[in-house]
Parts: C-alpha cells; sequence; structure tokens
C-alpha cells in the first residue's frame, strides 16, 4: 500500500532535504496505514468515521474513485 500509494518508485530525490521530507512522510503515512489495518482486524463491524476523520475518508474515497478511471 505504501510503495503504491506513495509512489516510491517514482521519486527522483536529489538533495538530503528532499529525502527527510520524505522520510518524514512515509512513517505518518506507514504508522496510519498501520492503525487503520489494526482497527480493522479488532473492529470490523464499526464504522468507518469512528476510526478516520472525514477529511480522510474523502481523501480515500477520491483516491478509490481516481483508480476506477
Amino acid at each position: 500500500m505504501l510503495k503504491s500509494g506513495a509512489r516510491i518508485d517514482n521519486r527522483r530525490l536529489r538533495t538530503a532535504e528532499t529525502l527527510s521530507k520524505c522520510l518524514a512522510f512515509d512513517a505518518v503515512t506507514a504508522w496510519q496505514v498501520s492503525s487503520l489495518a489494526r482497527y480493522a482486524r479488532d473492529a470490523p463491524q464499526r464504522p468507518v468515521d469512528e476510526g478516520l476523520t472525514w477529511d480522510e475518508i474523502t481523501v480515500l474515497w477520491a483516491n478509490v474513485q481516481a483508480d476506477d478511471l
């Protein structure tokens, strides 16, 4: 998920600062994906809005719709 969603293979990092920013983004993203997977496993019947904010749900839904195009 992290590899395809963040397009890690397409990055062209030219400076240490850029690498540092990418690593920070990847760490937060990986933590969130791990947290969501654990939440879904532990509470599969709970509504999605108990584990995500509406902004997060909107972003995820937009990505799902874009993948379907």
